[in-house]
């Protein structure tokens, strides 16, 4: 009888585990602005439609129609239609949607829900039309929409905070007041002071100024975005590893410099994970060789750098 208590137990124990893992996502991660096969999560949210650049406005937007029930290759269907099965660009670009509801359709159902595809059921805010957006969870370059949520939710986290980048990430900004390449210099400490939508990419932009009241702009995903891994430091990041490997070497990583005698943690944040890697054991020595996307070649043993090729 104990042996039975004790087996039912185990099992009840996995498939609650099980259960929990398999539980799908129930809320809007506003850290994200694509959100993949979760697209049901954008119930409510609302949406600006992003600009294009100038190379791609004479196509305008593809996803927009008038009944998901239909084909959406008919021009008619086509949410006010450009010949080319598009939305015209003036039509769309800079307008506000409220997502109203999120459809699943059948995979059969006249081209529809392929996939990861949702159908957005959508207002637009400028004159209340109602009308479809088809969402393609596979792929992020197709989703023309900054979620306001998302876009609200960087500036708050963002705004007002200090923060230190990797040289290569700000080789190439540009000071805004002059129009010329920035001067800066390793470690130097820059506070966020707003997050703008940059019409020329595309994409959200962060603006930065440095003690000097110069001013910068910089993607948002690698410098306060989720890519933002050993690219970007806030202050208090920064002065947590300036305190742990010394200045010089902290600043090292800054440039993407390695030296034999660092660990394998301080080589990643300076060069990333290697793309190729070799493990064997000599004795009680785990010996690593690693190659990096820049080419070099690093052997480690025991975890510290020893050569460098």
């Amino acid at each position: 009888m104990l042996n039975k208590i004790l087996s039912l137990t185990i099992i009840y124990f996995f498939l609650a585990k099980a259960a929990k893992a398999e539980k799908p996502v129930d809320v809007f991660d506003s850290t994200k602005n694509f959100l993949g096969e979760y697209g049901y999560l954008y119930q409510g949210q609302k949406l600006y439609v992003k600009p294009l650049n100038d190379d791609l406005k004479q196509f305008g937007y593809s996803g927009f129609i008038l009944d998901y029930k239909i084909d959406k290759d008919i021009p008619e269907n086509i949410y006010y239609p450009d010949g080319n099965n598009h939305t015209k660009y003036d039509r769309l670009f800079g307008k506000y949607f409220q997502i109203i509801d999120i459809i699943k359709p059948m995979t059969d159902s006249a081209n529809y829900g392929m996939g990861q595809d949702f159908v957005f059921k959508l207002i637009n805010l400028s004159n209340n039309d109602t009308l479809y957006f088809i969402y393609q969870g596979e792929f992020e370059h197709t989703f023309p929409f900054i979620v306001d949520g998302y876009y609200q939710k960087q500036k708050k986290l963002a705004i007002g905070k200090k923060f230190v980048f990797k040289d290569e990430l700000i080789a190439t900004a540009v000071d805004l007041d002059k129009g010329i390449l920035v001067d800066t210099k390793t470690g130097e400490v820059w506070t966020c002071t707003d997050i703008k939508i940059d019409d020329a990419y595309s994409s959200l932009s962060v603006i930065f100024q440095n003690t000097k009241g110069k001013k910068i702009a910089l993607p948002i995903e690698p410098t306060v975005g989720v890519q933002k891994q050993w690219k970007t430091y806030t202050k208090a990041e920064a002065d947590k590893y300036i305190k742990e490997f010394g200045r010089v070497a902290y600043y090292n990583i800054l440039q993407g410099i390695v030296t034999v005698g660092i660990n394998r943690k301080m080589c990643s944040m300076a060069l990333g994970l290697p793309k190729d890697k070799k493990e064997t054991m000599v004795g009680k020595i785990k010996k690593e060789v690693c190659t990096y996307n820049n080419g070099q070649i690093l052997t480690f043993e025991n975890g510290i750098l020893k050569t460098i090729k």
